[in-house]
């Protein structure tokens, strides 16, 4: 090659060429900028030192990363001295390869057309010369006019900007006289500079690509941090804000150290232990660990660790992503700890379930035999095993209300009212050694909850405290209303407005241990006989079937708080009047299907049912039950457990019952609460809860059966709603 030959004739200056041969795809020698000399001109050409000085300037320009409009403009101005062209133009290729944009000219092309767009109809050369390969030459009136006027009827030579297959752009040239194609010391010349063009565009696309990465590194709110796996020690050499902000260390405090400066006393030494040897076994590991901010206090980290490789494979860095798990981990706590609460509030829903079933039979018989003539002496003992089904009954009742499946009457109540109200009993039943506070800044303003259950669970809240306080303190009361969107309102609740209950003692407060345990059931630190561990319990369970929260906070030595957050009432309370009372339990004459799997309570129900003057048939499933009404005898009254064996419950036997006999009426019966309130709401049928007393039982027959005064009968009887459906009777707990 001729351009090669010259070059031998001159070594200096064949250094330069060897370095700027951009049509051979020879990378550049960032030396070369200092290694071109000043030669003597060849005859009729501008002096070779000249230009290769020129290209070494604009190569220096590339190498210091200097704008590549700049590098551009003295690329075109060079070429226009050393071609001896009309006119130089430098266009750049589209992102969509359509369409080659002027970015710069000298000579003849006017500066003012930079960055007019050419499509292929008026550029075909151009666009020809990007598939290939070094210069093209043509005649160029078309383009030669839609670039200047005066360069009409001009020759050109087109050569392209970058690789073949990543063509940037092309660089062409013309010339009245035209180009000699076997010079190919010009057009060795124009493909040096369009590798270095090529470079300098390529180095704007990677910085501009660069430039986002590192936005996007810089707007995550995660920590990012990169240590350099070659340096002693894998010393960290970025971080980015988030990282700043998460643990406290501004960037210059955390550059140059090990990642290992998060980790402190308390962090797990087998995570520590585990992540090491990923990092030295090039695998990526994701885990969890606790780490340490600048201030000295803990959070629980999201962490991901990845390697860097080079060409070769081997590790050059190590990127780490960090994020606060604090929130993530509370959350999957609380809700393993709801999913607990639910499964032993089903748990202990059956076992009232069964034990309602118990005290009905004891209660009822009870109750049967305090009305016989007895001796003197044994009434006492039947007052005592009447007390103690109740108190078995208040049991029940404790562990509904934990499992959520009490059977609660909300109603509107004014709650710092009912709290003062309580005053008096409060201050004789935690003593003199006990000072309560009461502190008002809810008003009038009224939750919707059961009045009766509400202030059991205070008063649980305020036996709790009194016994935590052994030597006495200070048990305060407060009240304060939230509107809706509160930021003070947890997270928890719904969208409404609220009133929270908060108690506070000066006691002994809890261990953490003992705190993350407070609210579940028969859990509890008195000694034996002093606490069944079911009083937070119950508080818990009314409150979250209420619509509510609860949430409690305690430390050693420093008391403990409880929170209740209870729906605002829409309505003001409706009074209502109290039922008249009868002096004697109402009777009838009626046949009644008794349908009762449990015998015993089966039994006792037939002899109180007999008692009250009914004529009795039993039977101790559905399939009894609807053999007795296929036979002719009368049948008035349908009483059913809710819950029977062989697969068909009492709603069921009633569809089959009706279908058969059409005018029969129906009574159903449940210790289920849960079954007892979804029935509430979506059946017409009159429901009686288990354990009922006599007089719930007989009233609720006369009303069922269509007696008129049995509203005014002993218990308060269920009355038709507004609705098609009746309100469904809750026989109350004795």
């Amino acid at each position: 090659m001729r351009f090669a030959n010259q070059a031998r004739d001159d070594e200096r200056e064949g250094d330069c060429i060897a370095c700027f041969a951009g049509g051979r795809g020879n990378e550049p020698d960032r030396s070369v900028a200092k290694r071109c000399p000043e030669a003597s001109p060849a005859p009729g050409r501008p002096a070779p030192g000249g230009q290769w000085r020129g290209l070494a300037e604009i190569m220096q320009v590339a190498l210091d990363g200097g704008d590549p409009s700049l590098l551009v403009d003295r690329a075109a101005e060079l070429l226009a001295n050393v071609s001896a062209a009309d006119g130089v133009a430098i266009f750049e290729l589209s992102g969509d390869r359509r369409t080659l944009r002027l970015v710069s000219g000298a000579g003849e092309v006017a500066r003012d057309a930079d960055a007019r767009a050419f499509p292929a109809a008026v550029c075909r050369p151009l666009y020809e010369s990007l598939s290939g390969e070094g210069a093209v030459f043509f005649d160029g009136p078309m383009l030669a006019t839609a670039l200047a006027a005066e360069l009409s009827g001009r020759h050109g030579l087109a050569f392209p900007i970058g690789p073949r297959l990543q063509r940037a752009g092309v660089i062409a040239l013309l010339r009245r006289e035209g180009f000699d194609g076997r010079d190919e010391t010009l057009t060795d010349f124009v493909g040096s500079l369009a590798y270095v063009v090529a470079s300098a565009w390529e180095r704007r696309r990677t910085d501009a690509i660069l430039a986002l990465r590192n936005q996007a590194l810089e707007a995550l709110d995660q920590g990012v941090m990169i240590t350099s796996a070659r340096r002693t020690g894998e010393p960290l050499i970025y971080v980015n804000p988030a990282f700043e902000e998460l643990t406290g260390y501004s960037s210059a405090e955390a550059l140059g150290r090990n990642p290992r400066f998060l980790q402190g006393p308390e962090t797990d030494r087998s995570t520590v232990q585990e992540l090491g040897e990923a990092c030295r076994d090039g695998r990526s590991i994701q885990t969890t660990i606790l780490n340490y901010r600048r201030d000295g206090s803990e959070f629980q980290s999201d962490l991901s660790i990845s390697p860097i490789r080079d060409g070769e494979g081997r590790i050059t860095h190590h990127v780490g992503v960090i994020s606060d798990a604090t929130e993530r981990l509370d959350l999957e706590a609380q809700f393993r700890q709801a999913q607990k609460m639910e499964a032993i509030g089903h748990l202990t829903g059956g076992i009232a379930h069964d034990f309602n079933n118990i005290l009905a039979v004891i209660l009822g018989n009870a109750e049967i035999l305090l009305e016989e003539d007895l001796d003197v002496a044994h009434r006492p003992l039947l007052d005592l095993v009447i007390k103690g089904a109740e108190r078995g009954a208040l049991l029940t009742q404790r562990l509904l209300a934990f499992g959520r499946r009490q059977a609660l009457r909300p109603e509107p109540v004014a709650i710092s009212q009912s709290i003062t109200s309580l005053a008096d009993m409060l201050n004789r039943t935690l003593g003199e050694q006990i000072d309560v506070a009461i502190a008002d800044r809810a008003g009038s303003r009224q939750a919707m909850v059961d009045r009766a259950i509400f202030e059991s669970a205070l008063i649980n809240l305020a036996v709790n405290a009194r016994d935590a306080m052994p030597e006495g303190g200070t048990l305060s009361i407060a009240t304060q209303s939230f509107a809706a969107g509160d930021p003070a309102l947890p997270a928890e609740l719904s969208a409404g407005d609220y009133i929270e209950v908060r108690v506070a003692d000066t006691g002994t407060g809890m261990s953490p241990e003992v705190l993350a345990k407070a609210f579940e059931p028969f859990f509890t630190t008195k000694a034996v006989g002093r606490g069944s561990g079911l009083g937070l319990a119950m508080v818990y369970g009314f409150v979250k079937q209420s619509g509510g929260h609860v949430a409690i906070e305690s430390a050693l030595g420093a008391g403990t708080v409880v929170s209740l957050f209870l729906p605002v009432a829409a309505e003001a309370a409706k009074e209502a009047a109290a039922p008249a009372r009868r002096r004697s339990l109402p009777t009838g004459s009626e046949s009644i299907l008794l349908v009762e799997d449990e015998e015993d309570v089966r039994n006792f129900v037939a002899r109180l049912l007999g008692k009250l003057g009914y004529r009795v048939t039993e039977a101790e499933d559905a399939a009894s039950a609807l053999r007795v009404l296929e036979a002719p005898a009368k049948i008035d009254l349908l009483f059913s457990d809710l819950i029977l064996p062989g697969g068909t419950n009492g709603l069921r036997l009633v569809e089959q019952a009706r279908a058969m006999r059409p005018g029969i009426r129906v009574l159903l019966t449940t210790g289920y609460t849960e079954e007892f309130e979804k029935l509430a709401k979506g059946t017409p049928e009159w429901i009686l809860r288990k354990p009922y007393r006599q007089s719930e039982l007989a009233t609720m027959l006369r009303t069922v059966l269509g007696d008129g005064d049995a509203a005014s009968a002993p218990g308060e009887v269920a009355s038709r709603s507004s609705g098609d459906n009746p309100a469904v009777r809750e026989g109350a707990m004795p």
